[in-house]
């Protein structure tokens, strides 16, 4: 009878123990998640082709004329 109780008692605290572990691996993480896409409101810019932008951060520099060189970020999501 005691070797049941303490199969038993051994299968019970097996059983928390993974548990216990599936809950703790489970935690999300407090820090914000930097390579999931901005968040964007509005309707965006519909260029003539059909793409539509949004201007997540607009600059201060001088506008691109025709001919100049520019370098962009694009986040696809």
């Amino acid at each position: 009878m005691n070797k049941q109780v303490a199969v038993v008692a051994i299968f019970a605290l097996g059983l928390t123990a993974v548990f216990v572990l599936a809950q703790s691996a489970t935690r999300k993480s407090t820090t914000p998640n930097t390579n999931a896409p901005s968040k964007v409101t509005g309707d965006g810019v519909k260029t003539p082709s059909g793409l539509i932008y949004w201007e997540l951060r607009v600059g201060n520099g001088e506008v691109a004329k025709e001919g100049s060189h520019v370098r962009v970020h694009i986040r696809a999501g």
